[in-house]
């Protein structure tokens, strides 16, 4: 199901996967890295090799890499998300507990950490803090301001950060949650000649954030109750589906008993979801 819908956010942000080596090629540098051959990286090239992986301690594997590394955390869905409490209150929430423990383990020998967003710096300062983590444990922020081409600002920015630093890998690893994202990272890297090692997290989907997101669209729908406009309608929530990144079959079976709704004329949101 994870592959699933890796596929579908592929497909709509017009973004997928490069074609993967041929097998014997394949096997070769699966061997190089110690994979044993078991297909657990699901595409590699000379400079890039990529996981799907639950959570941000998978990259404790390249830890004792020898050289100078750099590793990179996206921080929405990949540090935390979003959970609802009871009363409707939506808080962010760690998605992995010793994210701490984790990073100074990296910094202990000797590489760096830095956070690469595409949200605002000060955004991702406020939610370290309410999820307990101080923006001192990493070495710094590389934040696209929410500015500049979605699907290459993360890579761009990564870019000049290492042409203005004059900073110099022996290789990098870099962990996102969305495909796109970590395309874009792949391709620079490999213009750039640096190794990387990338993932991607799929935790969140299981954990908070599909009951987050179908808090969120209960709210829209009453918000919209009282428009005429299906038009209207199917705008706001199709903007809200590419906001959340929703693949609305996955999410009906996350929340089976919300099936009828699809079919109901008058029940929450899904008979407009069916028309997206």
């Amino acid at each position: 199901m994870k592959r699933l819908y890796l596929l579908l956010l592929s497909l709509v942000s017009l973004s997928y996967f490069n074609l993967p080596l041929n097998a014997a090629d394949q096997q070769s540098l699966l061997k190089e890295e110690g994979c044993g051959g078991d297909g657990a990286y699901e595409r590699s090239s000379a400079l890039v090799f990529r996981e799907e992986v639950e959570d941000v301690s998978a990259v404790r594997k390249h830890i004792t890499r020898e050289g100078a590394g750099v590793f990179l955390f996206d921080a929405d869905e990949v540090l935390f998300t979003y959970d609802v409490r009871d009363g409707g209150k939506v808080v962010r929430v760690r998605l992995y507990d010793d994210i701490e423990l984790l990073v100074e383990n990296i910094k202990g020998r000797d590489h760096e950490v830095y956070i690469v967003t595409y949200n605002r710096e000060t955004v991702i300062r406020d939610a370290l803090k309410e999820i307990g983590l101080s923006d001192t444990l990493f070495d710094g922020i590389i934040s696209c301001e929410m500015s500049g081409d979605v699907k290459t600002a993360k890579g761009e920015k990564l870019r000049k950060f290492m042409e203005d630093s004059k900073k110099r890998y022996d290789f990098a690893v870099f962990i996102d949650n969305f495909p796109p994202f970590v395309e874009n990272i792949e391709e620079v890297a490999r213009e750039m000649e640096l190794r990387l090692y990338s993932f991607i997290a799929t935790g969140y989907l299981e954990k908070y954030y599909y009951r987050y997101v179908y808090d969120y669209l209960k709210k829209l729908q009453a918000d919209l109750s009282e428009s005429k406009d299906v038009g209207e309608k199917l705008t706001r929530i199709n903007k809200s589906l590419i906001k959340y990144r929703i693949d609305i079959n996955q999410f009906i079976e996350t929340f089976p008993k919300l099936k009828p709704f699809k079919t109901h004329v008058k029940g929450l949101i899904w008979p407009y979801l069916v028309y997206l």
